[in-house]
């Protein structure tokens, strides 16, 4: 019996120690420009303008900060950010102020 439960828990912190697992930020929105700040793949900060709809997919590891903000361009429009892991959302935010700023934060 010890040795049964011993196993279940032994299997249960494995299962938590996987590999790298699927990441995906989202922008979404109706302005026609986003300035984006985004945690990268290996853990730095990148800048780069896109026009909604934008996803990016990497995989990252156990203990990884996830981070992703979209800033509008525009005076007008809403802009939104969605950071998934595994498929599942973990955070999601919006903005709909003009050249408002939507930040998700989350982790691994």
């Amino acid at each position: 019996m010890k040795t049964l439960l011993l196993l279940g828990i032994l299997a249960a912190l494995l299962a938590g120690c996987g590999g790298p697992r699927p990441i995906s930020y989202r922008i979404t929105g109706t302005t026609g420009s986003v300035d984006v700040t985004l945690t990268n793949a290996s853990g730095g900060m990148e800048q780069r303008n896109v026009g909604p709809p934008y996803t990016l997919n990497f995989d990252g590891a156990s203990g990884k900060v996830l981070y992703l903000s979209g800033q509008n361009k525009w005076d007008a429009g809403v802009v939104t950010c969605e950071i998934l892991v595994d498929g599942q959302v973990v955070q999601t935010a919006t903005s709909s102020a003009p050249f408002g700023i939507a930040t998700c934060r989350g982790s691994i």
